[in-house]
């Protein structure tokens, strides 16, 4: 029994040695397909080129924290052999201002970008179709990213803080915007709020403070507390008749807001009546 464990442990040391201590740069575990995720970086390097293969074994996954706070990185190309970014890969990397995510990607996990000051620009592949919660979070100077038409979930804090973001187009496509998604976003000029969405989540838009209107489209059912909460220089905003639900203080400190457009005998119409609004109200087809 002991030579059996003695052997079970040599053969577990002799694993570990061959399928983390894979380069000098990269940690990595071996996968049960034999694909393998990279766990951390060692290297000193600014700007990485992550190989599509470490010792034979295909590159499929980029870990949880692998490069976490990882202050001095500036840019990093991403192989097209992964299709998993996880949770906190590139969280905290403060200096990264450039990132190369292949069309092979499906998966951005939650705060995998969050705290990236530094990045400016970020392209999202076709392949991807849920932006987990706070996956760019607190990305201060982001200002160029496109949301592409396969995308359907945007998670809650999605783009929390990410002060300098001035517009951000969303498709057709999405169905769910989350909780604070775009909470303080303080640049956003505008933002279209596709018809495919059903409700407006707490907090969603609170704290925009340079979106002047918005308008609510056709199939939203909900709108949920504090959704457009200090939006300053908000004026206008428009609902459907859909809306069924309107949560509380939906626009506290809006003090600029001259027109709430709703349609006559709807939700919205009996319950901005019962508020300091109704003076504020017209009437749409």
């Amino acid at each position: 029994m002991r030579t059996m464990n003695t052997l079970l442990l040599i053969f577990t040391l002799i694993l570990s040695f061959t399928i983390i201590g894979c380069t000098s740069d990269f940690t990595v575990e071996l996968n049960a397909d034999k694909t393998c995720t990279i766990t951390g970086y060692t290297g000193k390097k600014k700007d990485i080129r992550i190989p599509s293969t470490i010792k034979g074994h295909t590159v499929n996954s980029i870990g949880q924290a692998a490069f976490q706070n990882q202050k001095e990185l500036k840019s990093i190309i991403i192989p097209k052999s992964v299709t998993t970014i996880e949770e906190k890969a590139f969280s905290g990397c403060g200096s990264l201002y450039n990132v190369s995510i292949p069309e092979s990607v499906i998966t951005i996990g939650a705060k995998a970008f969050s705290g990236c000051e530094s990045l400016y620009s970020i392209h999202i592949p076709d392949s991807v179709t849920k932006l987990e919660p706070r996956a760019f979070a607190f990305c201060f100077s982001l200002s160029d990213i496109n949301i592409p038409e396969s995308v359907t979930f945007i998670g809650a804090e999605a783009f929390y803080y990410c002060i300098s973001l001035r517009s951000i187009p969303l498709p057709n496509t999405v169905t769910y915007i989350g909780e604070g998604a775009f909470d303080s976003c303080r640049s956003l000029l505008s933002i279209k709020i596709p018809d495919s969405v059903l409700a407006i989540e707490t907090r969603a838009f609170a704290d925009c403070r340079s979106i002047t209107s918005i308008v609510i489209p056709e199939n939203v059912k909900s709108i949920g507390s504090w959704a457009f909460y200090e939006c300053r220089l908000l004026t206008s905003i428009t609902l459907p008749k859909s809306v069924t639900y309107i949560g509380k203080n939906v626009f506290e400190d809006c003090d600029t807001i001259s027109e709430i457009k709703v349609v006559e005998h709807s939700y919205a119409h009996e319950f901005f009546m019962r508020t300091d609004y109704a003076p504020l109200l017209s009437y749409t087809p």
